[in-house]
């Protein structure tokens, strides 16, 4: 741990809070809506219930030893193959993040603000800077996005105040016009994204300062109660600014910018927001990035764990070259299959290393 650093409970809160919202504040509201259409906040209650459980899993494992990652716990309780079995298909569910994350920022920025750019130069710019960061250590790290994250929050706040004049609450009504599958199938969506991504922590607590832990489950609850509240009132807003068209928005909150007009010269701040929601998702990408290198460094013991960051960069990159032909395959097969990733390889693998944890605790 020494090599990479540690971080106060304050510090790791902003991490998991900036990885939790980064890339869901822009993909969530969009697909939630077209699968829940105006029960899309409840389908929001129900996952956020369902990440607090996990989250209450999470904290559950780091408390027993919290010198141990995950990677620690599944050695311990299943012993070395197991692990490499349990944790290959976690390793290209990472890298997955991690290119699926770059190419989001790609196709946001050439279908909303530069047209005419290829994709390619922001994911490559975008990776860069990832590894960059990676390679500097979790403590450069979680400077950089304390600063990163109160503008996140406060622009996402100033445009949700500039259209209050636009919203209409009677567009929340009927609350489920088609009954309660589509609701069901919106609490699917966001509980595999995105909660069910935060497994991704139970590699990072142990980076929590010893002397400062006894309170880090109060602030990880706070950010995760945070994430849920500005995901929430997103969402909301969104149904009563546009009704029944929202099930057709692929960035809300950007297309919620587009419309304030303020007393004749507040206007066209879409591109300030745009700024702030790449800003969000590269702190989730590097974040991915961070965590890709360290599981593949533990779980094989490499000796130098910083080595890999650009070689996995490189693959990352030729992956988000390569993997879809067009945006609009992107949108649809990442809207679609990213949650069932998500719980497969992700949450899965994660409650048999619990599972088999606890039994082992009961056995000895």
């Amino acid at each position: 741990m020494s090599r990479q650093g540690t971080v106060s409970n304050g510090q790791l809160a902003v991490l998991f809070f900036s990885f939790v919202t980064g890339s869901s504040i822009i993909n969530v509201p969009g697909p939630l809506i077209a699968y829940a259409q105006n029960g899309a906040w409840i389908s929001l209650l129900a996952s956020s219930m369902l990440g607090i459980a996990l989250l209450s899993v999470i904290l559950f494992l780091h408390q027993r030893n919290k010198e141990f990652t995950l990677i620690d716990y599944s050695r311990k309780a299943t012993g070395n193959i197991a692990t490499v079995l349990l944790l290959l298909p976690y390793i290209f569910y990472l890298l997955l993040m991690v290119t699926w994350i770059v190419m989001d920022v790609g196709a946001f920025m050439t279908s909303t603000m530069m047209r005419d750019t290829p994709s390619y130069v922001f994911h490559f710019l975008v990776l860069v800077t990832a590894a960059m960061t990676v390679r500097a250590g979790i403590e450069v790290m979680v400077r950089m996005f304390v600063l990163y994250t109160g503008l996140m929050i406060g622009f996402v706040f100033i445009v949700l105040l500039l259209s209050v004049g636009y919203y209409q609450p009677i567009h929340l009504l009927p609350v489920m016009p088609d009954g309660i599958k589509p609701v069901l199938m919106g609490t699917y969506f966001t509980l595999g994204f995105p909660y069910a991504e935060m497994t991704v922590f139970a590699m990072l607590l142990p980076y929590v300062r010893k002397q400062a832990s006894s309170r880090l489950a109060k602030y990880m609850y706070a950010a995760l109660g945070l994430n849920i509240m500005l995901l929430l009132v997103t969402t909301l807003c969104t149904l009563m600014l546009f009704g029944p068209l929202a099930t057709d928005l692929k960035y809300p909150l950007f297309a919620i910018s587009r419309v304030i007009d303020f007393a004749d010269f507040l206007q066209r701040i879409e591109s300030v927001v745009g700024v702030s929601l790449i800003a969000s998702s590269y702190m989730k990408g590097t974040i991915a990035l961070f965590v890709l290198n360290l599981v593949i460094s533990r779980l094989f013991k490499l000796d130098n764990d910083r080595v890999l960051v650009y070689p996995i960069a490189m693959l990352s990159f030729m992956l988000s070259l390569a993997m879809f032909i067009t945006q609009a395959e992107q949108t649809k097969y990442v809207s679609m299959y990213w949650p069932l990733i998500n719980v497969s390889f992700a949450l899965l693998p994660f409650l048999v290393i619990v599972v088999f944890s606890l039994f082992k605790s009961q056995q000895s």
